[in-house]
């Protein structure tokens, strides 16, 4: 027979009965299958039984009330299935799929092909997950999803010569981001594309060489990394500072030591030598004290650690017009020799001297000291740097 349009999804045959030989009980198999009480005619002792007393699905019929052995029991099917006409090709569109009919079984099917799943007329309303895997959940934003768990073997992507095997974009603001989770995912490592304005494309190449302890990666200038050491006579260039070859104070006045320290040279090493001299001939008619004849032979020193000592050479020529001459160093306003004689003296009168002083003070100071050359006459005018020779005095700090 010819039909207009799709054929019926049901067929019919002629009215065909079943006797039920086996009488006994409520319960009975139907040797064809309907779809409620309405579609079989049940005579009980050949009276009729209203659709309400019993209930007929599928196969199974049940009674309401149990028959016994007496009875008689037949049914005349007024209707049954024979067979099922599937819808025709692209007929079905998404008025007529219920939401959340589709379950995640059969999504999973080999029926289901990746443009059906694609087409506009199915809709994330349209599907239902009953399982936690290979779930997919819809976004509040039509053909977004927001959500997507896979399986092991749904992460295979394959690279290509013109295209990346996965690819991280940015939303217009925020660069593309991958994200490492550890293992409760609480917390992460991000790895991050420069920023759009840096107009940066380029590959880097992981070393093709397992990794080595004290080795950095480094890069070939073209992307291909390596780990490598440092070349100490090639890879370093300019001036290291100071603070990171020791520790300590590095300055004009230490060294750095075998075991990384800074320290100040060793004991008995000459770290500076100053010298003042003076070549006119100056007098003095003061008698009983100690003073400088307006002389230049005066020389000032800043130690560089109180443990410093500083060793006082002098050399000068004095005469006394009547009496005698006596010469001292003093430190600012110390003294350094005897408060009556100094550092010695000339006796004879008109007769002139040479004087040669040497000394090793310890001013446990690290402020500017003074070192000064005075003469003390015993009468009559007493003369330093006679005729003009020249007169000095040498400073030098001696290291602890």
């Amino acid at each position: 027979m010819a039909y207009i349009g799709n054929i019926p999804a049901e067929a019919y045959i002629s009215i065909s009965s079943q006797t039920f030989t086996t009488i006994n009980g409520t319960g009975y198999t139907l040797s064809s299958s309907v779809e409620s009480s309405e579609d079989i005619a049940l005579f009980l002792n050949n009276v009729r039984q209203k659709p309400s007393t019993y209930t007929a699905t599928g196969t199974a019929l049940t009674m309401g009330t149990a028959t016994t052995t007496a009875d008689e029991l037949y049914c005349v099917y007024l209707g049954k299935a024979l067979q099922t006409v599937n819808p025709g090709a692209d007929s079905v569109g998404t008025s007529q799929i219920a939401d959340l009919a589709v379950t995640s079984a059969k999504l999973a099917s080999d029926a289901v092909t990746t443009a059906k799943v694609l087409d506009s007329n199915v809709t994330y309303a349209k599907i239902q997950d009953t399982t936690t895997a290979n779930r997919v959940i819809g976004a509040a934003t039509a053909g977004e999803v927001s959500e997507v768990q896979v399986v092991d073997d749904m992460t295979n992507f394959v690279s290509t010569a013109s295209a990346s095997g996965l690819q991280i974009k940015g939303d217009g603001t925020t660069d593309g981001t991958l994200q490492l989770n550890c293992s409760q995912n609480s917390h992460g490592v991000k790895i991050k594309s420069p920023a759009h304005s840096t107009a940066q494309s380029y590959t880097l190449t992981l070393p093709g060489a397992a990794p080595a302890v004290n080795k950095f990666i480094e890069t070939d200038g073209s992307g291909n990394l390596s780990f490598s050491s440092v070349d100490v006579t090639t890879d370093i260039t300019g001036t290291v500072p100071t603070g990171n070859l020791g520790t300590g104070t590095a300055d004009a006045t230490t060294f750095l030591r075998g075991d990384q320290t800074y320290a100040a040279a060793g004991g008995g090493k000459v770290l500076q030598v100053l010298q003042a001299t003076d070549t006119t001939e100056r007098s003095t008619s003061s008698t009983g004290s100690w003073v400088t004849c307006s002389n230049t032979m005066s020389q000032a020193i800043t130690c560089s650690a109180t443990s410093s000592k500083v060793l006082i050479l002098t050399t000068f020529t004095g005469q006394s017009g009547s009496g005698h001459v006596l010469g001292t160093i003093y430190r600012d306003s110390t003294n350094l020799g005897d408060a009556t004689y100094g550092f010695g003296r000339n006796y004879s009168a008109n007769y002139y001297g040479n004087y040669n002083f040497a000394y090793l003070d310890s001013p446990s100071s690290t402020s500017e000291l003074v070192y000064q050359v005075r003469i003390n006459g015993s009468a009559g005018t007493s003369y330093i740097n006679r005729g003009g020779s020249t007169g000095s005095i040498i400073l030098m700090e001696i290291g602890a």
